[in-house]
């Protein structure tokens, strides 16, 4: 009885395991190289989930900086873009979504021409679709080298026609926790 217990445990955890696995769909996750420079789009809290997947993955070294700008690239090898706007992150910060686009695109301008690879998260799902989100998603998403996106936040497909038209690699998640194992596999 103890031995039968035993096997149908191991099989729920490596059904759970596997599942887990299992749960990211679309592209495989590209290479990526640190340190790594973190960013939002829009002052939203989502950097401090992406900082915090990836320092439970031991990837270092890594910085958040919500108001990056370009001396913050400097000896960076990845900028991650969160895709979060904040209408109460935006107000303490004193910007406007306007000056929060522009600083992303000149952020994404020259991180391009110093050769960094540039990833879009939007990993907050449905509670960042609406309102301002739309246009960060619109404006910024098209120019990453790769996009990941909760399956909650893409109900109308539009990720999946920005990656399509701009031939962008993408990877789906179902929880936000997903990440740690995305950001593990991209920077082994």
């Amino acid at each position: 009885m103890k031995k039968a217990i035993r096997v149908l445990i191991a099989a729920v955890l490596v059904t759970l395991c596997t599942g887990a696995v299992f749960a990211n769909t679309g592209a495989t996750p590209i290479q990526a190289q640190p340190p790594i420079l973190i960013t939002t789009a829009g002052q939203g809290p989502g950097g401090e989930f992406v900082e915090a997947m990836i320092r439970r993955g031991r990837i270092t070294p890594s910085r958040l900086a919500a108001r990056a700008d370009i001396p913050f690239l400097t000896d960076q090898r990845t900028l991650i873009v969160v895709l979060s706007s904040s209408l109460k992150g935006m107000g303490s910060a004193g910007v406007s979504i306007n000056q929060e686009l522009a600083r992303i695109n000149s952020l994404i301008n020259e991180a391009r021409r110093r050769g960094m690879t540039i990833v879009g998260c939007h990993i907050e799902g449905e509670a960042r679709r609406g309102g301002y989100d739309e246009d960060v998603i619109n404006q910024i998403a098209p120019q990453m080298d790769y996009l990941i996106v909760r399956n909650d936040g893409n109900a109308d497909g539009i990720f999946n026609r920005i990656s399509q038209r701009h031939n962008i690699p993408i990877t789906f998640i179902d929880m936000t926790s997903a990440l740690q194992e995305i950001f593990v596999e991209m920077f082994r």
